[in-house]
């Protein structure tokens, strides 16, 4: 019941209560003895933190999953653990060691034949080989998990790894390739949600700079200002304000839009 009531408190975008469900969900396994449930909990609690900037406590809960999971070898949640190490250390600037952790996700998923995560793990080597400036690398893991997300009927995958492609494009200079991405992308956005999105500020300043770089600046400003909104919408529902500053400041895209929206209000 903690297990399913941590998930709908997360995809309720209420983070507060779910961790608080995932840290009871872990008391219960301790007691219970149950190590391989215990390390499942903790992988979840680490991806909790990393995706509210709190990088230290996400840590220590993916390392002692990551310990648990080597030492019963579980090699799917090893796997995820190492996905999400990854995503914490692109998250931080640590690109080397996200690769690194990324590769091996990777080669755990296929081992396991884990085809959706295999697909999210190429969506987070897209993220840190785009930041490497590894364009056509992370263009293919993109594409492939585009393809991978059609063919599981999976969105939320499918919108992020188009996100990438149309950053890409835009890196590359096809401007009408990374044009008609943004447009389908807003398009989804106003008329239905973000929810869609693991990464859902990456989709808007993806579509802000592309607007931005054809010279429709009046559109770039209202994806910026839908996003910013978004964000402040995401940082209201944290009642700690110390949680709520490092939400802002400490997630990379969440900066960045900021930036862009004080900006325009400069």
């Amino acid at each position: 019941v903690l297990f399913s009531l941590s998930n709908f408190y997360g995809e309720s975008e209420d983070s507060e209560r779910a961790l608080q469900f995932r840290r009871s969900e872990i008391e219960i396994w301790q007691r219970l003895g149950n190590r391989t449930r215990e390390a499942v909990a903790l992988g979840n609690l680490g991806y909790g933190y990393i995706d509210l900037g709190q990088y230290k406590l996400g840590r220590g809960a993916l390392e002692d999953a990551l310990e648990i999971s080597e030492a019963f070898g579980a090699r799917s949640n090893r796997a995820y653990n190492l996905q999400n190490l990854g995503l914490l250390h692109f998250r931080t600037g640590n690109l080397l060691a996200a690769r690194q952790m990324l590769e091996e996700a990777i080669l755990g998923m296929q081992a396991v034949g884990d085809t959706w995560g295999f697909a999210g793990t190429n969506i987070y080597m897209g993220l840190a080989l785009e930041a490497s400036e590894d364009l056509e690398r992370a263009e293919r893991c993109y594409r492939q998990a585009l393809e991978l997300s059609i063919e599981l009927g999976t969105s939320s995958t499918q919108y992020d790894s188009l996100a990438g492609l149309a950053r890409c494009a835009l890196a590359g200079g096809r401007l009408e390739e990374a044009r008609q991405i943004a447009t389908d992308l807003w398009t989804y956005l106003t008329e239905s949600s973000a929810s869609a999105f693991e990464f859902p500020v990456w989709a808007y300043l993806t579509g802000a700079d592309i607007f931005d770089a054809l010279g429709e600046a009046e559109k770039s400003r209202a994806v910026v200002k839908a996003g910013y909104n978004e964000l402040m919408a995401g940082a209201e529902k944290l009642s700690d304000p110390d949680w709520r500053r490092t939400y802002l400041e400490n997630i990379p895209e969440h900066r960045q839009m900021i930036a862009w929206w004080e900006r325009l209000q400069g």
